[in-house]
């Protein structure tokens, strides 16, 4: 009773702080941060979700879609391409607790491999806790409860018991997991503790029980940024129509500003932070909700870095459409030798591939198969289609992205001050969607 007594004031306390700040954000107590509606508001934590492997195939109007093509994280070396080796870079911190042969991150060509027993699991190495994932939510087994599924993990609807509210817990199996797979599962959990952003999926709490993982994480209802350009129509005038549940609406340049302003936020703020995604593409981005105005979200840091220099990056990886040239020309530095790496400018080309892709309907690099692709990305030509009928300023944007001298492109600084961006994406600023997010954190909190 003494319990329950405690619980019930703490949730009192929180509906008055979340009072308190609806009183504050709605009489205007906003900054004008580079041109920017900055809420004084404090940011909230934000975490990672699954990935899919899938590629863009707009509806053109007169003429037959192009052919669906999957892209995948891994690029995988063909035997003809002889321009792109198989390199590796040390890793950090949890990343290189891991076990012999962990400290490689997955590139180009085939993985080391490492012996393991397949019958036991290997340990995340969280805090132990007391509360288990079963008292403190219901997980939705049904089949309508699946959000989506990989080759170790699925992702379910999870409500949780004090407060109804739903999140997405994502379910890792740990028993006979490769050691590829727990590098990346541990740099993922890593980085995403650590950073705090509402475009960044948020990651609230852990679970290791049974030979199994569970990432309690924001729940996301719009589905991935690929599943919602499926259902774009584009004209031969350039005209793009999104057939949303809610009827035909125009995917006009400035919605596309806005969905590419929420990405370069997101990157900037990693970047701050000297975290490079290095995986950005239509498949690990989410859209909240089937909302017009919903806020975009980057997911799957299991191909990030936190880096210390500039160009201090070396491994060869991403997926074949959106990595960029100087990624494909990495090389190790060996011994006394100076290596060739890369910086966080590659987030920024696969931002320009994405815009392109949106506005375009198509891919700027495309090829018959993956070498093909590759080979396309490191020489970096492109031409724009006759129905895109962009504006200057998007050309100017893309074409400042999709520099191949990473020196020379847009740092996500920059993007944000570019006319595109400031001219589409004025007054967009979603003080509803903040005060939600502000909710769900109190109401968590004064469960615990």
């Amino acid at each position: 009773m003494q319990q329950s007594l405690s619980v019930s004031t703490r949730q009192i306390v929180c509906l008055l702080a979340l009072l308190h700040y609806a009183q504050t954000t709605f009489l205007g107590q906003v900054e004008l941060e580079d041109g920017h509606v900055k809420c004084l508001a404090s940011r909230l934590q934000r975490g990672g979700l699954a990935l899919r492997s899938s590629f863009l195939a707009y509806r053109l109007r007169g003429g037959a879609p192009p052919p669906l093509v999957r892209t995948r994280s891994v690029i995988e070396k063909e035997k003809q391409d002889e321009g792109v080796t198989k390199e590796s870079e040390p890793e950090e911190d949890a990343v290189a607790q891991c076990k012999k042969g962990d400290g490689k991150t997955a590139a180009i060509g085939k993985s080391s491999h490492v012996e393991h027993d397949s019958q036991h699991h290997v340990p995340i190495v969280i805090a132990k806790r007391k509360s288990t994932l079963s008292s403190l939510y219901d997980v939705d087994f049904d089949e309508k409860g699946v959000l989506g599924t990989g080759t170790f993990s699925t992702v379910r609807v999870a409500t949780h018991k004090e407060t109804g509210m739903q999140y997405a817990v994502k379910a890792i199996n740990l028993v006979g997991i490769q050691p590829q797979t727990l590098v990346r599962l541990r740099r993922e959990i890593q980085v995403l503790r650590s950073l705090n952003h509402k475009n960044i999926i948020q990651l609230y709490e852990i679970f290791e029980e049974d030979g199994k993982l569970f990432m309690i994480m924001e729940l996301c209802t719009g589905g991935e940024l690929w599943h919602f350009l499926q259902r774009v129509e584009i004209f031969p005038n350039g005209e793009k129509i999104y057939y949303s549940p809610q009827g035909k609406v125009e995917l006009s340049e400035q919605r596309v500003a806005k969905i590419i302003k929420g990405i370069v936020e997101a990157i900037h703020y990693c970047h701050q932070r000297h975290v490079a995604h290095r995986d950005l593409k239509l498949e690990n981005l989410m859209l909240e909700s089937d909302d017009e105005d919903a806020d975009i979200k980057l997911i799957d840091f299991g191909f990030s870095k936190v880096f210390s220099n500039s160009n201090g990056m070396y491994a060869i990886l991403g997926s074949p459409y959106y990595v960029a040239p100087e990624v494909l020309r990495a090389k190790a530095p060996l011994d006394a030798r100076g290596g060739q790496g890369y910086g966080c400018a590659c987030d920024m080309w696969s931002i320009g591939v994405i815009t392109f892709m949106i506005l375009c309907g198509q891919a700027p690099f495309d090829g018959e198969n993956d070498h093909e692709r590759l080979l396309a990305v490191k020489r970096g030509n492109f031409t724009y289609p006759p129905h895109a009928n962009l504006s200057s300023e998007a050309v100017e944007f893309i074409n400042a992205l999709l520099t191949v001298d990473p020196n020379k492109r847009l740092t996500a600084k920059a993007a944000l001050s570019h006319a595109w961006l400031r001219q589409n994406t004025k007054g967009t600023s979603n003080i509803f969607s903040q005060l939600k997010r502000f909710a769900s954190s109190l109401l968590r909190w004064g469960a615990e």
